[in-house]
């Protein structure tokens, strides 16, 4: 007993050494895997391999496996695309060049507004900037808002007439709504005028706690009937709390005074004996 319990042992360990070094086996195998001759993209495997666990799925063989036959697939069908041609053909290279445009110009925003890059006093600059927009903190006040958005007028309209009958609010905004609050009832949340379409935030901020607005209220969106179901004062969150939300604010700054700056240098002019286009008189 004691023989077989040292095997055993010995097994066990060797067994866990295995298993320790095959991520190292399966790369160096994947690094002298050919397909067809040509080497395997092992670096774009990799790749594919993290994007997919970053996105939550669990690390299996049987994943690995997947992801393998699909790269080897890829790596057929492009050998087979250049071996006809297929790369040569003229929509493709003006599609690949408007692609290539594409990636370079959004390559070039990441570049400018790398979350990782902006620093603790361009939030803090951001956050004061946001805080100031608000206005005297002593009038601030933000409003548990209720709505249903419809297509016309007259839809509003007879909204609002069934709302006076004594059907329920939530009933005609998961009913009726086309605004993505339909599915709680209408219910937006708590929310500032400041933050809102100023259509709303004007009838919003008169009415009392209660309220429902008396007519259709037009916005870019279609036309909407909304209630306060109530009113509190608002305390502006201090700039530790604000910090999570106020990074995405300063990278799409940091990309919008890009663009700014290089069309405020730029020189846009017709052409000489060009006909009017788009933006032409």
């Amino acid at each position: 007993m004691k023989v077989c319990m040292k095997n055993f042992k010995r097994w066990s360990c060797l067994a866990l050494s295995l298993a320790a070094c095959s991520g190292a086996v399966a790369q160096a195998s994947l690094n002298s895997l050919t397909v067809n001759g040509d080497p395997f993209p092992a670096s774009l495997y990799e790749q594919r391999l993290q994007a997919v666990l970053a996105r939550g799925q669990s690390d299996t063989p049987q994943l690995r496996e997947a992801l393998l036959q699909d790269v080897i697939n890829r790596q057929l069908l492009l050998k087979e695309a250049q071996r006809r041609g297929v790369d040569k053909d003229a929509a493709f290279l003006k599609q690949l060049a408007t692609v290539r445009d594409d990636l370079l110009v959004e390559w070039l925003l990441q570049k400018q507004s790398d979350p990782a890059a902006v620093s603790a006093s361009e939030l803090k600059s951001e956050y004061d900037r946001q805080v100031q927009s608000l206005g005297p903190a002593a009038d601030l006040k933000e409003y548990q808002l209720r709505l249903v958005m419809l297509s016309d007028r007259e839809s509003a309209s007879r909204l609002l007439q069934d709302l006076s009958k004594g059907v329920s609010f939530d009933k005609l905004a998961r009913e009726k709504s086309k605004d993505a609050s339909r599915e709680q009832g209408g219910l937006v949340g708590w929310v500032l005028p400041q933050n809102i379409v100023p259509a709303i935030a004007g009838v919003m901020a008169n009415l009392p706690k209660g309220a429902t607005s008396v007519a259709p209220v037009e916005t870019p969106a279609g036309w909407a009937v909304m209630r306060v179901d109530d009113i509190r004062p608002y305390k502006i969150p201090s700039f530790e709390e604000s910090r999570e939300r106020l990074l995405p604010a300063v990278v799409l700054l940091k990309r919008t005074e890009l663009v700014d700056g290089l069309r405020k240098s730029a020189v846009i002019q017709a052409m000489p004996g060009a006909q009017p286009g788009l933006g032409g008189k």
